[in-house]
């Protein structure tokens, strides 16, 4: 079988896992492709998702497309990847697997999302994966939320997702059942508090803290350009600065990055440091109670 990963992964949990799973897909002897899309400043600078993908995707029968979870749904710029997606035909394959990591706390709507728009690009989701991973956020605290996750229990429920793929031949995939309405899975106030509070692009541009950079520390080294998921930094007039084009995603990797510390959150991080213990023994606003915490659907032989 041929096989499609396209991947976005701000923090690399997602693409550790879309690594493992090339590598166990390989091993069965399929042809896989592995199209990380993260730090591309082609396509972020300019949206051109349809066009990247038209000259980067190879022919495929299969399609796993993986992203991480942002406040309870599969992060916007994986959305606008599928919603870039040609109708299946010609090198375009029918068949798709989503598959999403996120920091222990919920995985929200997401794998339900992509399933939906999946669909109505002309495909048929056919298994869904979920991965509890270590929490990005975690890496600006003091609460290690999710640490060392992916790990080889994530690598376990990889293999059966393979297994499962190897079970289907050519002449089953025209029969295979699209699972989208298995991958609503969140209960009805999960799903409130999705699309109701947890408003990705809102809290991006309202809630989240802003960054701040302190131009007298900065050595203008450019780790933290490297390092933007979406290339959103860069130098201009002789200092760093956020450019017009997309817009911060508020993944902390460009503070971990800096050498000197000359990036931060404006923000209490005490208060984000409760919030977080709070969520990791299910309490607060925001409470970890998912179970199970990383699974394939639809459910069974695990």
């Amino acid at each position: 079988m041929k096989i499609a990963i396209v991947v976005f992964s701000p923090s690399g949990n997602t693409l550790k896992v879309a690594e493992m799973l090339k590598k166990e897909l390989v091993k069965q002897e399929n042809e896989v492709q592995l199209l990380d899309i993260t730090r591309n400043r082609e396509i972020f600078k300019t949206g051109g998702f349809k066009d990247f993908l038209d000259k980067q995707l190879e022919e495929h029968d299969l399609l796993c497309i993986g992203g991480p979870v942002y406040a309870h749904h599969l992060h916007y710029n994986v959305q606008d990847v599928i919603r870039s997606l040609p109708r299946p035909g010609g090198k375009w394959g029918k068949l798709a697997i989503p598959f999403v990591t996120y920091g222990t706390i919920s995985s929200g709507i997401a794998l339900h999302e992509a399933s939906v728009l999946l669909k109505r690009s002309g495909r048929k989701t056919i298994y869904g994966m979920k991965l509890e991973a270590f929490h990005c956020m975690s890496r600006l605290l003091s609460i290690q939320v999710g640490k060392g996750l992916p790990d080889q229990g994530s690598l376990v429920i990889i293999r059966e997702l393979v297994k499962r793929i190897g079970l289907l031949n050519k002449t089953q995939w025209g029969q295979a059942s699209d699972i989208t309405p298995t991958l609503d899975y969140q209960s009805l106030i999960g799903k409130l508090k999705a699309k109701c509070i947890f408003r990705e692009r809102f809290w991006h541009r309202h809630i989240y803290p802003q960054l701040e950079i302190k131009h007298d520390s900065c050595k203008l080294c450019g780790q933290c350009i490297k390092a933007c998921p979406v290339q959103r930094l860069m130098i201009i007039k002789g200092t760093v600065a956020m450019s017009q084009g997309p817009e911060c995603i508020h993944c902390g990797e460009c503070i971990r990055a800096c050498p000197v510390q000359a990036i931060k959150f404006q923000c209490d991080l005490q208060k984000w440091e409760h919030l977080f213990a709070e969520a990791a023994e299910g309490k607060g606003p925001m409470p970890s109670r998912e179970r199970p915490k990383s699974s394939i659907y639809p459910f069974g032989g695990l």
